[in-house]
């Protein structure tokens, strides 16, 4: 399970995931749903996971890895902790 993989966000928490380069409205509402809902999450994401998006997300396959959402994610934790 995805979520077991990158963990559960803390209890609030729902990020603006359209920050992220690649992802649209459609993609960030499917993420919503997966419980996939914070940048936290998102920075935690590696190979594998990336794999499980894309088993659960066909239509947006290679999507997270070729956009690098993880690092992206990274980006923002560290722009809104530093402002």
């Amino acid at each position: 399970d995805i979520l077991e993989r990158i963990g559960k966000a803390s209890a609030g928490i729902k990020d603006d995931l359209l920050e992220i380069k690649g992802i649209g409205e459609k993609l960030a509402e499917k993420l919503y749903e997966l419980g996939i809902v914070s940048f936290e999450q998102m920075s935690r994401m590696d190979d594998y996971a990336y794999g499980l998006i894309d088993a659960m997300l066909p239509a947006f396959k290679g999507r997270a890895k070729r956009d690098e959402w993880a690092k992206q994610a990274k980006k923002l934790i560290k722009s809104k902790t530093t402002v």
